[in-house]
């Protein structure tokens, strides 16, 4: 159970930092265009 939960946390602190990191993708992009 342990395992799993830690499995689930960092999925799901990924995902949150992915969906940051392309939120800044989008942010640059629009400031150099």
């Amino acid at each position: 159970m342990e395992v799993s939960c830690l499995t689930t946390t960092e999925f799901k602190y990924s995902w949150l930092m992915s969906i940051q990191s392309t939120a800044d993708i989008e942010s640059i992009s629009q400031l150099i265009s």
